[in-house]
């Protein structure tokens, strides 16, 4: 990790993470079908972070093209489960990451700032 240290949330957060996959895979028929979810598993929650972590350090053009892209492809997934859903994932995505923040930008100004003797 290049002298990165990790600290203890993101281990109990990426064991928290395994276990559940191996629970998971344990309901399944196949060891092939095990196989696959607990290396699924391992790609997502360990080697996705740091590649994600390399690409944003790389080029902040291409981390937001891949932050694009996933939502493109979670909502492209959606649509075929429920319409609904997907336009409820959009939206609240929108607010999230557009309206929200803009609100609270709004609001500073009305912001009080008190002082007193515990400063």
């Amino acid at each position: 990790f290049a002298g990165r240290r990790i600290g203890t949330a993101a281990t109990i957060s990426l064991n928290a993470a395994i276990f559940a996959s191996v629970l998971l895979a344990s309901r399944l028929s196949s060891s092939i079908q095990v196989f696959v979810i607990i290396t699924l598993a391992f790609e997502l929650f360990v080697l996705f972070p740091m590649v994600r972590r390399t690409i944003r350090c790389a080029s902040v053009e291409m981390h937001m093209f891949m932050a694009w892209l996933l939502f493109a492809v979670c909502v492209g997934l959606l649509f075929p489960i429920s319409n609904i859903l997907a336009v409820t994932y959009t939206l609240l995505e929108a607010f999230l990451t557009l309206v929200f923040p803009s609100w609270l930008v709004y609001l500073q100004r009305y912001k009080h700032e008190i002082t007193g003797p515990w400063d």
